[in-house]
């Protein structure tokens, strides 16, 4: 299918540059959400970042609004470790640091394949992975386990794996987060981050990765909110024509898509109005805007600029080749098969859960595992939130794969001394403490630290029995808290849990 941008108006170029939010439930569920997104795709919005909903009913929308759009959509989201980053159902892979930690052959090509094939059965395109950043602040409350590591080399390796991967998938993948988010210690969907480095200590150390994407051809890089105030004293980086155009397109000649993160992240709406992110948007060579807050505000804006500077027409019509370009390349215009049902690929789990096994890093007292069947246990997860399903998760596998006396539990930063006091006398006869802590990077968390409530709690709790604790998240808080036996995951998905149940029970563990 070839489109001939000239027999367009300037409107539908502009809404190709556009990709919108669309939550798969309230699609079908809320009439006015129904009709809205409806209204942006007559605009020519050029397509749409998904969340919620399972695979059947995301591929049922998919098609729905294909068969309505007068130039096929593009669909996108946040697939790192699989489906499950963002729908109901899927296959649950380890997070980027598991992978960079594995020892399973082939690890990251093989799950950056899983991922393509599982993504592309849906009708989805545009996959934003794999995360180039490199984790060199452990305080970093975003990225965290979704980097492959903390040095150049750990990250290169595996990044070009996922490309390459994905590109046989005809799957584009995205580099993210330009120009480098490792280094921050503020979440950018909370409020704007800063790096205060110069551009050569960013060609130093932040910018190989992305120089490496490059050679790889990636297809698209999207662009940080954060503040580098040593290059652009005045504009985040995903807004600045220095960041996006001199550094990427001109220094590193970049010549793929350039997209922005999402735009509803407080980084930005809490700092720019809608009119000024579409002029820092063109000044920049921005070819698509993710997730503005109000997408036809934000076309209207361009559009409105468009009528003031002819200048911006041309770059408009650039981007809008671009995107069209990159349609044809990753056939997004090919028919979708609408299917009802999925056939489950049973290779994936089995490869998820051997990532995740070799992934783990076990240190300490060797003997207390497997755990022999006459010691009485004592489970308390540690929350970082009050969500306990994934810890619910992780019990109800452990229970049923051991046959020990065991008592579960859960505890958050708000435990108290004398919740404390009554975790001890209940113990008082366990055996072997264990330990979950469920602390990742998570958005508008703010913070992937251990309260020192829960350090406290731990310590006090344990006393002087046997301890195993398992760090789902966050492996930099190993050094925070003693215990007899420690297991890094490096990841909270199921097969990370799985594998920890294999390594616990000693004996076979299902996905």
């Amino acid at each position: 299918m070839f489109i001939e941008i000239d027999k367009l108006s300037i409107k539908r170029l502009i809404g190709q540059m556009i990709i919108a939010r669309l939550n798969i439930e309230d699609y079908l569920q809320d009439q006015q959400y129904k009709e809205n997104i409806f209204k942006l795709i007559k605009i020519g919005v050029g397509g749409f970042c998904l969340f919620q909903g399972n695979k059947v009913n995301t591929m049922k929308v998919i098609h729905e609004l294909n068969e309505y759009a007068p130039i096929p959509l593009i669909f996108s989201g946040d697939y790192e470790h699989g489906l499950t980053m963002r729908l109901d159902d899927g296959t649950s892979f380890p997070h980027s640091m598991a992978l960079g930690n594995s020892k399973y052959p082939n690890a990251t090509y093989e799950v950056a394949k899983a991922i393509s094939k599982e993504i592309k059965e849906l009708g989805i395109h545009w996959n934003f992975a794999p995360v180039c950043d490199i984790n060199s602040n452990i305080d970093n409350p975003i990225i965290n386990i979704r980097a492959f590591g903390e040095d150049v080399e750990t990250v290169n390796k595996n990044l070009i794996e996922y490309i390459k991967a994905s590109e046989e998938e005809k799957v584009i993948s995205c580099a993210k987060h330009f120009p480098g988010h490792g280094d921050t210690s503020i979440d950018s969907h909370l409020s704007l981050p800063a790096i205060n480095k110069t551009l050569n200590q960013l060609r130093k150390l932040e910018l190989k990765p992305f120089i490496e994407a490059i050679k790889c051809n990636v297809p698209s890089i999207m662009i940080a909110h954060i503040a580098l105030p040593e290059i652009d004293e005045s504009i985040p980086a995903s807004l600045s024509s220095k960041v996006c155009n001199s550094l990427l397109r001109q220094e590193l000649k970049y010549e793929g898509i350039i997209i922005t993160d999402a735009l509803e992240m407080k980084a930005i709406v809490d700092n720019y109005k809608c009119e000024e992110i579409a002029e820092m948007g063109l000044n920049a060579d921005i070819d698509v805007f993710l997730m503005p807050e109000n997408p036809i505000k934000l076309i209207e804006s361009i559009q409105n600029l468009v009528s003031k500077n002819v200048d911006f027409e041309f770059k408009i019509k650039n981007s809008a080749q671009r995107i069209l370009n990159l349609k044809e390349k990753y056939n997004v215009f090919d028919k979708l098969q609408l299917q009802n049902t999925f056939k489950i690929n049973l290779d994936f789990p089995q490869l998820a859960l051997e990532t995740a096994i070799s992934s783990l890093k076990i240190s300490g007292d060797l003997n207390l595992i497997p755990i022999n069947e006459e010691t009485k246990i004592t489970g308390i997860a540690i929350l970082q939130d009050d969500n306990i399903e994934i810890p619910s998760t992780f019990f109800n596998m452990l229970t049923s794969a051991i046959e020990n006396e065991i008592s579960l539990g859960f505890i958050d930063k708000n435990v108290t001394n004398r919740d404390i006091d009554d975790l001890v006398r209940d113990t008082f006869l366990t055996d072997l403490f264990i330990f979950p802590i469920f602390i990742r990077s998570k958005a508008y968390q703010g913070s992937v630290g251990i309260h020192p409530n829960l350090i406290k709690a731990i310590r006090e709790i344990k006393g002087f029995k046997p301890a195993i604790i398992i760090f789902f998240g966050n492996p930099y808080l190993e050094e925070k808290i003693e215990a007899e036996l420690k297991i890094l995951t490096y990841s909270d998905s199921l097969p990370s849990m799985a594998a920890t149940v294999v390594k616990l029970s000693g004996r076979e563990a299902g996905v």
